[in-house]
């Protein structure tokens, strides 16, 4: 029903309502109100009695499990690895409303560096506050007619995505109010006659975060009037975010007519994107200084005439993380170029990475040109990923081979044991199990079996199947030889 409220059907909520008894979690209203389905929300609304009596107990379960997905893909967008410092603008996308957070572990906050009253802060949110964030003015009027309550989110989310209609309509019938939240958002997302408008009507001002992410996102007229009529200022964040985007203009206008300047991580940063133009005028005009990461980080992003220009221009060099990550992206050329102009070299994870990703051709040249050589996690990574030219020539020219049994201690600190032929097998890869079972002789174990299986490749089923049933026709065949 949450699915037919978010595509406006509702005809078929009233199907739904009549012939099921799971009823629908608070994300229907949500969803129906972020969508502008009046009809929709309306109808919820008109039934919402009946369906707290379905849900009973199983509610909070309900609510949560679709809550506690959206939330740990919104703060963590479905890595494993939380390695950025939380962007609490990040809140002004659309977040449906979460009655509890209890269920979140609290590591998961402490590792994307949140602040759990920060968060509660900003998920308590109902349809009032999801419908001023899409700008549904009528969904809007209709739910504060019917009593609805909203935060301060329902006018900062409504004028930072450019809703001042919506933002207009909140001041003049809510007394919620705003923050500096709306002035910031609306500086980040360019809408300079909302700042301006802010800045003429209302009190709550603005942070230095308005200039910094205005200028990070190329808002140069937007930065220009923060500049002029408000106090807040910049951080050293500004120039090295709009650096970091290929914004020259905005670098050039905030270095005459600003004091922070920059850190290394303004030519850093624009030398990992590629953005050649802003690396030579950091260097030439504004004689900033860079690290070794600047070098590095665009050898594995592919951006060779950086890495030539930094080379020619800088001092600081790079590490063998160059051509190491270079080799694990597939970056052929800039590889060859590390290794004819640099010495830093690179590592035994440069065929590694390459093998994983599948880039032959860097793996070939690696093998005959330099003498770092691979791990076993070469062949085992490429087998897993199902790479089998890559296998193929690693077994032909390479001596390390893949390991029998490899430990991976996850999260938890539970092991498991795992063969290259089962991770192939775990992907559905049946031509690399096959070349593997008859080149190699590290075998594979039940969890070939398991993981095909529960993935659904039964051909790697068929094939394992077979295998065994040959191996126990043998060992009959041989007993039947001894008995005689």
């Amino acid at each position: 029903m949450d699915s037919a409220a978010r595509h406006g059907r509702v005809d078929m909520l009233a199907y739904l309502h009549a012939h099921t008894s799971e009823g629908w979690s608070v994300m229907a209203m949500n969803e129906a109100a972020g969508y502008g389905h009046l009809s929709c929300v309306q109808w919820l609304h008109a039934n919402k009695d009946h369906n707290a009596a379905l849900l009973k107990e199983g509610e909070n379960d309900l609510e949560n499990d679709a809550a506690k997905a959206v939330l740990l893909e919104e703060l963590f967008g479905g890595d494993d690895e939380y390695d950025e410092p939380f962007d609490e603008t990040a809140f002004t996308s659309e977040l449906p409303y979460i009655p509890d957070l209890e269920f979140i572990d609290e590591e998961h906050f402490d590792r994307a560096h949140l602040d759990h009253d920060v968060v509660e802060d900003k998920v308590m949110l109902g349809p009032l506050d999801i419908a001023a964030s899409k700008g549904q003015l009528a969904v809007v009027q209709w739910l504060h007619g019917a009593g609805y309550p909203c935060t301060t989110y329902a006018m900062d989310s409504a004028v930072g995505n450019g809703h001042l209609e919506c933002f207009k309509w909140l001041a003049a019938h809510r007394a919620e109010g705003c923050t500096t939240l709306g002035m910031d958002v609306a500086a980040e997302n360019g809408h300079l006659e909302i700042v301006r408008y802010l800045h003429e009507h209302r009190a709550e001002g603005c942070t230095y975060d308005a200039m910094n992410h205005a200028a990070r996102n190329g808002h140069l007229d937007v930065v220009a009037f923060l500049h002029a009529y408000r106090r807040e200022g910049c951080t050293t964040a500004a120039i090295d975010g709009a650096a970091e985007n290929g914004h020259l203009e905005v670098v050039q206008w905030l270095f005459r007519h600003r004091e922070e300047g920059c850190t290394t991580e303004a030519m850093d940063k624009a030398a990992s994107k590629g953005h050649l133009d802003v690396v030579r005028w950091l260097h030439f005009d504004a004689h900033q200084q860079c690290t070794t990461c600047a070098m590095d980080c665009a050898a594995e992003n592919g951006h060779l005439e950086v890495v030539q220009f930094l080379h020619e221009q800088r001092s600081e060099g790079c590490t063998t993380e160059a051509m190491d990550t270079a080799a694990f992206q597939g970056h052929l050329e800039v590889v060859q170029w590390l290794h004819a102009h640099r010495t830093e070299g690179c590592t035994e994870h440069a065929i590694d990475g390459a093998a994983e990703n599948g880039h032959l051709a860097v793996v070939e040249w690696l093998h005959w040109n330099r003498a770092e050589g691979c791990t076993t996690d070469a062949m085992d990574r490429a087998a897993r990923n199902g790479h089998l030219s890559v296998v193929q020539f690693l077994h032909s020219n390479r001596h390390e081979g893949c390991v029998e049994c490899v430990e991976v201690i996850t999260t938890i600190g539970a092991g498991c044991t795992v063969h290259a032929i089962d991770r192939a097998a775990g992907n559905g890869y049946l031509a690399t199990v096959q070349w593997l079972v008859e080149h190699r002789d590290e075998g594979f174990t039940g969890a070939a079996y398991e993981q095909a299986d529960d993935y659904g490749y039964n051909n790697v089923i068929q094939y394992l199947t077979s295998l065994q049933e040959a191996e126990d026709a043998l060992e009959d065949e041989d007993i039947v030889n001894t008995t005689y």
